[in-house]
């Protein structure tokens, strides 16, 4: 019984993967958040996001920046936060690595393992669990690369205890 179980639900994944490809990858203000990013959203108000991010505006203003996550936490950023003093040139995720159309808030979408070739200053991780993205960063992504020595810090510095353990 659980066999087959399994069996079906692997066609049915395998099936909507499929059609999931063929889909445009389009995150824009009109995107509607789902419950984990609702709770986001109430902890970036708490948390006082628009003065960190004014602060990274002037400490980065002639800096070209790459944001590395594009998830939920990302989206409710975009959706309520001003990041238009931020020189963005690129957003990368692994989302991206896909071959289809990907579009995150007008944003230029790149392969994280194109990091290791574009030019830019500073890589902003907007994502909750940001230490885990900097070790993938610098042991995986950027190891040996020109771009080994760029700083990487988050976007809004949160860890998974402020988000869970209110």
């Amino acid at each position: 019984m659980f066999q087959k179980r399994m069996h079906k639900y692997y066609f049915f994944f395998v099936e909507n993967l499929v059609e999931y490809l063929q889909i445009p990858d389009i995150t824009n203000s009109k995107t509607k958040l789902g419950d984990k990013a609702m709770e986001f959203k109430e902890y970036l108000e708490q948390f006082d996001a628009q003065e960190k991010i004014n602060k990274l505006v002037k400490k980065y203003k002639s800096k070209r920046v790459v944001l590395y996550g594009a998830g939920q936490f990302a989206q409710v950023v975009f959706q309520n936060y001003d990041l238009s003093g931020l020189n963005i040139i690129a957003i990368a995720d692994k989302r991206f690595e896909q071959d289809r159309q990907h579009e995150f808030f007008n944003l230029n979408c790149v392969k994280p393992n194109d990091l290791k070739y574009m030019d830019y200053d500073v890589i902003l991780i907007s994502n909750f669990d940001y230490k885990m993205f900097v070790n993938i960063l610098d042991e995986q992504i950027l190891y040996g690369t020109k771009n080994v020595a760029v700083e990487i810090r988050p976007l809004i510095k949160l860890s998974f205890n402020d988000i869970y353990l209110k």
